[in-house]
């Protein structure tokens, strides 16, 4: 899905007062954008949805876990030769 689509919802679901889903928008969004970013930063897979489905166990997760997980799965494609581009939470390397 699309991150800015994301934020559209985020918005909306604001101004309507629906706090549960803006909630969910955003940590939606906030993964699209960090731990779960991909190289055309504009997406993010469906597959989070089930994450935040109750929004009580957010807190519960190992997300730094989930973080050094994708980060290496994508260095796996970062090592061959014709790729520029490496995805994933790049704070973790910096740091």
């Amino acid at each position: 899905m699309r991150l800015g689509w994301l934020r559209e919802l985020y918005e909306q679901c604001y101004i309507d007062q629906s706090w549960k889903c803006a909630a969910g928008a955003y940590l939606l969004y906030l993964l699209g954008c960090t731990i779960f970013a991909n190289k055309s930063a504009n997406w993010i897979s469906v597959c989070y949805l089930v994450l935040f489905r109750d929004l009580d166990m957010c807190g519960q997760r190992a997300w730094g876990a989930a973080a050094l997980t994708f980060m290496y799965e994508q260095l796996g494609d970062a090592y061959l030769g014709d790729t520029r581009q490496l995805a994933g939470f790049l704070t973790i390397v910096q740091v």
